[in-house]
């Protein structure tokens, strides 16, 4: 019988990492780059990207799309996990469409109200960078 951390894990590399899976790249607050898996260093980085939500319009109480997407990323991929207070940067095609260029964004651990991860995978909700004058992002 398999483990229960072991049936995970498996399964999380079937949803996050199977079929639908996209390209993601990280950059870590230190400057160093990840763009391929820890658990396969011949193969790239991999992540589940949801590009919309439904959420409710506070001024009609309609139910509205809104396009804020998440990504979601199997933790044992990671070279190192995004900890609470770090900016790190990600980069991630913003349209499922086959061959759409990768897109960079900022993002913080700790502004996932569930913080962010559950057991073998973090959650990231991306923000578009704004030019604040600070340093650009490593390509």
């Amino acid at each position: 019988m398999i483990a229960l951390r072991e049936q995970i894990e498996k399964d999380l590399i079937d949803t996050i990492e199977g079929e639908f899976r996209m390209t993601v790249e990280l950059t870590s607050p230190d400057g160093e780059k990840q763009t391929m898996s820890k658990n396969n260093p011949t193969e790239k980085l991999y992540g589940y990207s949801r590009y919309s939500s439904l959420s409710l319009n506070p001024e009609t109480g309609e139910m509205i799309i809104v396009n804020k997407p998440v990504v979601i990323l199997r933790i044992t991929s990671l070279n190192r996990v995004p900890v609470s207070g770090e900016r790190w940067f990600i980069k991630f095609a913003t349209s499922p469409v086959a061959g759409s260029p990768l897109q960079s964004f900022v993002f913080t651990p700790d502004r996932a109200i569930e913080h962010g991860q559950d057991i073998g995978f973090i959650k990231i909700y991306p923000q578009r960078i704004e030019n604040d004058g600070g340093p650009e992002p490593v390509s």
